[in-house]
């Protein structure tokens, strides 16, 4: 067995390294326990599965000035060569430049192009979507999750939605394009209320195609509004943010699109009770104001008028006839009272019969008088009454050749406006109704 000294070793491993891993070369791993000396220099540890590799980044060797702060705990690519101390047997990276690499970098050039489209106002779409869709296309892979997922949601909450789908990859190089494609050929189709573009989870590289700027165009030119629901919450893409509306899963832009059948059935129901309660207060108001109107109606009727002058006549009758006893009784003790005198007063009993007779007579006429000038004053305003009756009658007004033009609906046509904006009128005249169709030819006379 060769034995070998340490020092023999390490140079040995100092001439391999140097030998295959020639400068500069590029390493790629995760940034971790970054240190900054008082000199300025920068020291971190470079980690890639369970291996890890020291770095330092000297500022007086390098001409590039790096804030590596802005590193720290991100994948990044580093350039640089690698070191083997022979004194104390340990590798170490001598980095030169440092960029963010791999989901970072991906990151990195999303936000400058999410930047980038907002200052141009590309996610200012704000299009309006129909709460009860007829049409929904859904741009998707017709073998996804998602697909499935979206229809499920929409059998479940309103199966009346009919869904068209637009099939695309939603990944690959080729994505982007068939996406941007089925967005036209939705807008082309003209047959949905809706776009709903969707995919399930993925990496942030599955997600680039809805990340490249052509995709937020297409986006906002669409003139169908169009709802997103790509990846899993908190994946937010371009896309997400150029559409009218972005929910965080394809589940839930199906639920923001599709209305809940059974929050319209309730709605119906408490619309359908409302209706109900207004129709019926509705009649109780119109039986209310009928009501007041035939009661106003009967004390004009002429049967009532006649009656209540009737009782009037009776209650005058009676009275008339109770003066007449009355006056009767009074004069028959009077009489009496003259013949129970007519011993004392024989030779004033003529001059006194003769008076007597006489004021009868004469309170009779002037009863009588009373009474015939009572009944004629009665049947002049009964009369009249009844004139002043006849003349509030609508059929006498007709009679004088007057007509009431209304519509089908019998609603009065008070007006040359509503005159000229109804084709069939109902004219209303004394001896019956007429129905006119008006010609397609309008002209108002003056």
């Amino acid at each position: 067995m060769k034995i070998y000294s340490v020092e023999y070793i390490n140079h040995y491993i100092k001439d391999l390294v140097n030998n295959e891993f020639k400068y500069p070369i590029a390493i790629k791993g995760e940034m971790s326990d970054l240190n900054k000396s008082n000199a300025g220099h920068y020291y971190f540890t470079l980690s890639s599965g369970d291996a890890s590799i020291s770095c330092a980044f000297f500022v007086n060797k390098n001409t590039k000035k790096l804030d590596l702060t802005v590193f720290d705990q991100e994948e990044v690519l580093v350039i640089g060569s690698i070191d083997f101390y022979i004194t104390k047997g340990r590798f170490q990276v001598l980095v030169e430049d440092v960029d963010i690499y791999g989901e970072g970098a991906l990151k990195k050039s999303i936000e400058k192009t999410r930047i980038k489209l907002e200052a141009e106002g590309i996610f200012n779409n704000n299009r309006q979507i129909s709460k009860y869709p007829n049409k929904v296309g859904v741009i998707t892979s017709p073998k996804s999750d998602a697909f499935r997922d979206v229809c499920s949601k929409f059998q479940e909450r309103y199966p009346l939605l009919e869904i068209i789908l637009y099939p695309v990859a939603v990944q690959g190089k080729n994505a982007s394009n068939e996406i941007i494609d089925q967005i036209i050929k939705c807008n082309d189709d003209n047959e949905v209320d809706v776009i709903m573009l969707v995919r399930g989870g993925g990496s942030l590289e599955d997600l680039m195609p809805f990340n490249e700027e052509k995709m937020a165009i297409s986006i906002f030119k669409s003139k169908i509004p169009i709802v997103t629901g790509i990846g899993h919450q908190p994946d937010i893409t371009i896309a997400d943010y150029a559409a009218d509306k972005a929910m965080e899963t394809p589940t839930a832009a199906a639920v923001y699109i599709a209305p809940d059948q059974n929050e319209i059935l309730q709605n119906i129901d408490i619309l359908n009770d409302s209706m109900n309660i207004q129709i019926n207060n509705f009649f109780e108001n119109k039986k209310n104001k009928i009501n007041i109107i035939r009661s106003k109606l009967e004390r004009i009727n002429p049967s009532t008028v006649i009656k209540i002058n009737k009782n009037l006549y009776r209650d005058l009758d009676i009275r008339l006839h109770n003066i007449i006893k009355m006056k009767n009784t009074t004069l028959n003790l009077k009489l009496d009272n003259y013949l129970f005198k007519m011993d004392a007063f024989k030779k004033n009993i003529y001059k006194t019969y003769v008076l007597t007779k006489k004021e009868f007579i004469e309170a009779h006429k002037a009863i009588r008088k009373t009474f015939i000038n009572t009944i004629t004053t009665k049947k002049s305003l009964v009369k009249r009454l009844n004139l002043e009756i006849q003349a509030c009658n609508p059929r006498n007004v007709l009679k004088k050749g007057y007509g009431i033009l209304s519509n089908k609906k019998g609603e009065l046509l008070k007006s040359t406006k509503t005159l000229m904006s109804t084709n069939d009128i109902i004219i209303e005249m004394y001896d019956g109704k007429i129905e006119i169709k008006k010609n397609n030819g309008k002209k108002l006379l003056d």
